[in-house]
Order: C-alpha cells, then sequence, then structure tokens
C-alpha cells in the first residue's frame, strides 16, 4: 500500500454563493465519503483550506510574498487528503467519487514519494 494525495482546488467565492443550508448539504456528502473510506482503511488524513493564502517568491533582490488566491487562475486549494491505496489506479478510482467533483472543485491525485 501506498499513499496518494488528493489536492482539491476551487474558486472560493463559488462557497459564498452557496446558502448556508446548500454548505451542509456538501459537508454531510463529505463525511460519508470520508467515513466510508475510513471503514475501508483508506483514509490516512484530511483537512479543509481557506481560501486565503500567501506564495512567497525567491528572486535575486529578495522574497516577494504575493496575496492569494491568484487573480490569473481564480483558484486555490480549497483541501487536502492523504489516502493509502493498492495502486495510483486504485486512487484515482477514489478520487473520481470525491464530492468536491459534484460542486465544480478539481482533483488532483499525487503519488507521496517513499520514505527514505
Amino acid at each position: 500500500m501506498k499513499e496518494y494525495l488528493l489536492v482539491l482546488r476551487g474558486n472560493p467565492k463559488e462557497w459564498e454563493a452557496h446558502s448556508p443550508e446548500a454548505i451542509q448539504v456538501i459537508m454531510e456528502k463529505y463525511h460519508r465519503w470520508v467515513d466510508s473510506l475510513r471503514q475501508k482503511g483508506l483514509f490516512k488524513s484530511g483537512t479543509p483550506l481557506e481560501g486565503s493564502s500567501r506564495k512567497l517568491e525567491r528572486q535575486s533582490e529578495g522574497t516577494t510574498v504575493v496575496a492569494g488566491p491568484y487573480a490569473e487562475s481564480h483558484e486555490a486549494l480549497t483541501g487536502l487528503f492523504t489516502l493509502v491505496c493498492e495502486s495510483f489506479d486504485h486512487a484515482c478510482d477514489i478520487a473520481a467519487s470525491c464530492p468536491a467533483l459534484d460542486h465544480g472543485e478539481t482533483v488532483e491525485v499525487i503519488p507521496a514519494a517513499a520514505e527514505s
């Protein structure tokens, strides 16, 4: 078994358009999904992320801090999950059932490097 990160991305402003009731329904889907993964021994960790961020870049004149999310993409990281799966394909199959996809977010699957 190997670890895989699921990286969720979306537009934080879209969350603001949802009513509190709609957000509750979305969150209940996430809780059911995570509970199912826990029962199968596939869930290691997960956390939602706030829409605010800062990106640091090192340039010849020093370090620059850029406020995010970034205007050019309108996209921000919205959540992270770590799963333990049999294969990359297995992790992708699980990602395809992630509730983030139901409300316009994207899910990227990244294999974690083996510890040395």
